[in-house]
């Protein structure tokens, strides 16, 4: 990790395998949002993000970049990970009247300068998964689990030691 303690992470455009329509730019934003809130990171903006994609020409939120293309955004970033996203399943249900989302997504950590994958995380949900008592608790909008995912898998890194190796 860097000597100046301050991990600089670029956190790409999440590609969507669901039916879900935005459903990668939705889960993009929202994670972004979260892992903002985290003290121990150096973000890349948005759109320096975009523009390291036209370097390489390819379009954000379609397809999975190959190694030598995330080496490359990773140096035109300049920075140390690059986090890489991927929505499998998205998708809101009717249950019992009530609209309830589920979302299965993988997430990779990936050294910007070796392309080697530091970490990984899969998390598979749906808005029973919060359900308190009775019906408190259930989550019914997809942004509202998008949140609560990116709060899990940021807490899943955080315990895997990311958080910690960033702010040596």
């Amino acid at each position: 990790m860097p000597e100046d303690g301050l991990c600089r992470v670029a956190v790409l455009p999440f590609t969507n395998g669901s039916d879900f329509r935005d459903g990668g730019v939705l889960l993009y934003r929202v994670f972004t949002a979260e892992l903002a809130g985290q003290q121990d990171f150096e973000l890349s903006q948005e759109g320096d993000i975009r523009a390291a994609y036209r370097q390489v020409r390819v379009s954000p939120y379609f397809g999975r970049l190959t190694f030598d293309q995330l080496r490359i955004i990773g140096d035109y970033l300049n920075v140390d990970v690059l986090i890489v996203g991927h929505i499998s399943e998205m998708e809101e249900k009717m249950i019992k009247g009530k609209s309830i989302p589920f979302m299965t997504i993988s997430l990779e950590l990936r050294d910007a300068q070796t392309g080697r994958t530091l970490s990984s995380v899969h998390h598979r949900r749906d808005g029973n998964d919060y359900l308190k008592v009775m019906h408190f608790g259930i989550v019914t909008t997809t942004t509202e689990l998008s949140h609560l995912i990116s709060k899990e898998i940021i807490g899943d890194l955080a315990a895997k030691g990311f958080v910690a190796q960033c702010s040596e």
